[in-house]
């Protein structure tokens, strides 16, 4: 259900997409009232830090693992699991080169991971991305959507082995009131029943 269809009266939402950096600022300056982000466990303390250091809070609204999105023309297309030392061999396309982005955070979990996402090509188009996923054997590291894993076209996902947690999260500066925190309630909600 589209959270607009749920409030009695029309209200404006504005979605903006960004590096984790970019959402912090956003609502650093209050041109956002929430922001959202993707964050690896293993990159909670340092976040958390952040968001101390800059008079911010946030909260975690779902627990997700880690996966790795790939096309047809990768070799591991039809397998549900990936395992660190596969993913080392593959050639990456990503989002950002954030301090934050998951990526980085996988880095800092498997060191044998760096040279290859350090070689991936960066583009903040999804629909960049989308298309090489599909057209080469490239792969994205990323999490199953908020509404559980989908593929998209021919490009399938497969779950990262160890497993490894991200977290979704929700970022304020001020306590949410009036429509932000009636959505924040709502995701709320809606992650409690995706459990």
């Amino acid at each position: 259900t589209d959270y607009r269809d749920t409030q009695p009266e029309p209200i404006d939402m504005q979605v903006l997409e960004g590096s984790t950096e970019t959402v912090l600022k956003d609502v650093e300056q209050y041109r956002s009232d929430l922001g959202f982000a993707f964050i690896m466990d293993v990159q909670m303390p340092a976040f958390r830090y952040n968001l101390q250091r800059r008079d911010m809070d946030a909260e975690t609204l779902q627990q997700v693992r880690a996966c790795v999105s790939m096309g047809e023309k990768n070799p591991y297309s039809r397998s549900r699991t990936i395992r660190f030392r596969e993913m080392a061999g593959q050639r990456y396309v990503r989002y950002s080169d954030d301090f934050f982005s998951l990526e980085n955070g996988l880095c800092s979990i498997e060191q044998a991971l760096k040279p290859a996402l350090d070689r991936a090509v960066i583009s903040n188009s999804g629909q960049v991305i989308l298309n090489l996923l599909d057209e080469t054997d490239c792969c994205n590291v990323c999490i199953p959507t908020f509404f559980g894993v989908k593929n998209y076209g021919n490009i399938r996902i497969a779950v990262i082995e160890p497993e490894t947690k991200v977290n979704f999260v929700c970022i304020y500066r001020d306590t949410p009131a009036g429509e932000a925190a009636g959505f924040l309630a709502y995701l709320r909600e809606l992650g409690s029943t995706r459990k």
